[in-house]
């Protein structure tokens, strides 16, 4: 059995800043035991550490914030869209390329036309592949509450939406929701 004023002691000391092997050696040289005084320690972080809050990471299930698991999904589903954009972007650009050399005959610079044409659309296709792989792994970052894909959607989605008339309202929107004070306290951010 833990001697409970031990344990009292020990709490009452520990959160007012002492060390706890000063304690541990003041305890023994009032005579307690070492086992009683090592039992008292440990009961002592026991409780303090079970009485903790839990850390927003470390959150129960079904604890996320609504809308933090829609911004989730809807990054999630905005990178697959994406990826299979880019793809299409990169089949457009080849097939760009072989419509403009059929009629190069006729014309000769429109087989080098098709070139630049099928190479323009092939470089926008990587780069929205590359968009899709980054808004999935943001996504993957918001369903795991990771306070830099909350910053790097900030960065990299609703700065550059905002550079169109029909995307301000999402970006203000995506900006807003990144902010909140209830997003920063799920993501373990003051």
């Amino acid at each position: 059995m833990v001697n409970q004023e031990l344990v009292d002691y020990l709490k009452r000391n520990i959160e007012n800043g002492f060390n706890i092997q000063e304690l541990k050696e003041t305890l023994l040289r009032a005579d307690y035991s070492e086992s009683e005084v090592n039992a008292a320690i440990n009961y002592a972080y026991e409780r303090r550490e079970s009485q903790s809050a839990p850390s927003p990471r470390t959150q129960p299930k079904g604890k996320t914030p609504r809308w933090i698991v829609i911004l989730a999904v809807l990054l999630l589903l905005a990178g697959i869209i994406n990826i299979y954009q880019g793809i299409n972007l990169i089949r457009g650009g080849g097939i760009i390329a072989d419509l403009f050399s059929i009629f190069s005959f006729i014309m000769p610079e429109a087989g080098t036309a098709g070139s630049i044409f099928g190479g323009i659309f092939t470089l926008l296709g990587v780069l929205v592949i590359i968009l899709g792989v980054l808004q999935i792994i943001l996504a993957y970052g918001w369903w795991k509450l990771r306070n830099w894909a909350r910053i790097l959607t900030i960065i990299t989605i609703a700065v550059p939406l905002m550079l169109t008339i029909l995307g301000i309202p999402f970006g203000i929107l995506v900006i807003w929701i990144c902010m909140r004070k209830k997003t920063k306290e799920a993501f373990g951010v003051n």
